[in-house]
């Protein structure tokens, strides 16, 4: 009787291996998690971040090789401290580029079709130009702030030159693109104080440079400002305006330097 247990327990337990190996090769690996579109709460608090330029030129040529027109675009490429790849950020400027190069290919035509009437009429044909740069304005803890410069001749008598900025912060190993108003917890205070500041400003230069501003440039700081455009430096917030907003063509862009520790309840990952 002791020799049929014993026989008996051997079979269970052989039974129980068995059943556990044959879960084991049925369960399946999980699926990896979607990537979250939404923003993580919290600041990463990293070394500043690697930046690179990360360039490319292009031309349009006539059949009788007269180059109509060039571009030259540069546009950060930026690694984590840790060595990856921040791929929000990364994912804006490659899809930035190619909005340049588009832009780029269709004055491409414009510009070839100018320059054949030109020779027709006999006239001396200037060839187009796109540059695009930009220049790290702050790189610090989470936060990453670039000022870049488009400047574009498409014929007339001068180039036009626009100033944009783009600011990031770094959260959970990606960086996400800020809003003015993501910058400060009470917005509209902000935004009143930020005003003011620019008009004192604005009122310093009118008195050292006669003609500098449009008669109405009071008006116009109020109409012509655009929330988006905007960048950090290590110590100001840089508000700007873009060339015919406030005066003329030879006062170019405007921008105003806001010191930091002058605007209420910015956020403290910011400071």
């Amino acid at each position: 009787m002791m020799k049929n247990k014993k026989w008996i327990g051997l079979v269970l337990a052989a039974a129980l291996v068995i059943t556990l190996a044959a879960c084991e090769k049925k369960t399946q690996p999980q699926k990896p998690q979607e990537p979250t579109t939404t923003q993580p709460t919290e600041p990463q608090k990293d070394t500043a971040a690697k930046i690179e330029s990360r360039g490319q030129t292009w031309e349009k040529t006539a059949d009788d090789g007269f180059r109509v027109l060039s571009a030259a675009i540069g546009l950060p490429k930026v690694t984590l401290a840790n060595g990856e790849t921040p791929m929000n950020l990364t994912n804006y400027y490659d899809n930035l580029l190619e909005k340049y190069l588009t832009q780029a290919q269709e004055s491409g035509e414009i510009a070839l079709e100018e320059y054949a009437d030109d020779q027709t009429s006999g006239l001396v044909f200037t060839p187009y130009d796109l540059e695009a740069d930009f220049t790290a304005a702050c790189n610090r803890r989470g936060l990453l702030s670039f000022c870049r410069t488009v400047t574009e001749f498409t014929g007339g008598a001068h180039e036009s030159r626009v100033i944009l900025g783009e600011s990031w912060v770094l959260r959970d190993g990606d960086f996400y693109l800020l809003s003015l108003e993501d910058c400060f917890e009470e917005p509209e205070k902000a935004k009143t104080a930020i005003r003011d500041l620019i008009k004192q400003q604005a009122a310093e230069k009118a008195k050292t440079e006669d003609g500098y501003y449009f008669e109405n440039y009071e008006e116009l700081l109020d109409s012509a400002w655009s929330e988006g455009e905007f960048y950090f430096t290590e110590n100001a917030l840089c508000v700007v305006y873009q060339e015919y907003s406030l005066g003329p063509y030879l006062s170019g862009a405007q921008v105003f330097e806001l010191p930091l520790a002058q605007l209420p309840n910015l956020k403290t990952e910011l400071k």
